[in-house]
C-alpha cells in the first residue's frame, strides 16, 4: 500500500491518500452503491466516502476482539483453493 503525506479536508480532519487494490467485483459493488446513493440525492457519495464508511464499520466490528477472533474472521472469508 502506497502512502503519501496527510492533508486536511474542508472540515479540518486529516486525510491520507493511499493506493489499494480491490477485486474487480468489489470495485463494481462500490460503484453500484455510489450510484444508488447518488440516485437518492446523497451528493457526497464517492469511492473514498464508501471505503471510509466500510473501514468505520470494520473498526466497530473488530474493536474489543482478541487477535485470535480477528484472525478467525479473516480466515473464514479467505478464498479457498
Amino acid at each position: 500500500m502506497a502512502m503519501h503525506s496527510g492533508t486536511l479536508d474542508g472540515k479540518g480532519r486529516k486525510r491520507r491518500i493511499v493506493s489499494i487494490s480491490l477485486e474487480a467485483s468489489n470495485a463494481d459493488w462500490i460503484d453500484a452503491v455510489i450510484q444508488r446513493l447518488r440516485g437518492v440525492g446523497y451528493r457526497h457519495a464517492s469511492r473514498s466516502e464508501t471505503v471510509n464508511v466500510a473501514v468505520h464499520v470494520l473498526r466497530e466490528t473488530l474493536t474489543d476482539r482478541t487477535v485470535h477472533e480477528i484472525l478467525k474472521i479473516f480466515l473464514d472469508r479467505a478464498p479457498r483453493p
